[in-house]
């Protein structure tokens, strides 16, 4: 990855530090809703990661891969992570928005 500087990152680093941070992000904003006592550690959040619907598997994988190594997800617990293309969740949005519309939730 080239920075806007020109300097050149390795992807897996970049990739690793963000996840960091968007985990610490997740735990500052349960806290401030103080909700994090309801909750016993990372291993009750599932992750969902979205990826632009071009990637491919070994792309994917290397997101999951990276956002293991960022200790986002327990290898061992099924589905701690989906790595799912951007417009299939643009998708179940809409289909969930409509019906909490129709539930008159809005």
């Amino acid at each position: 990855v080239t920075a806007s500087n020109g300097v050149r990152y390795e992807s897996r680093k970049v990739f690793v530090a963000v996840f960091t941070f968007i985990k610490e992000q997740v735990w500052h904003y349960l806290k401030t809703l103080k909700l994090h006592h309801s909750i016993q550690g990372s291993t009750d959040i599932q992750w969902i990661i979205t990826t632009p619907a071009f990637f491919d598997d070994i792309a994917k994988n290397k997101m999951r891969e990276w956002a293991m190594d960022a200790g986002l997800a327990d290898e061992s617990i099924p589905n701690h992570i989906k790595i799912v293309y951007e417009p299939d969740c643009g998708s179940l949005f809409l289909h969930h928005s409509v019906l909490e519309i129709k539930r008159g939730k809005y």
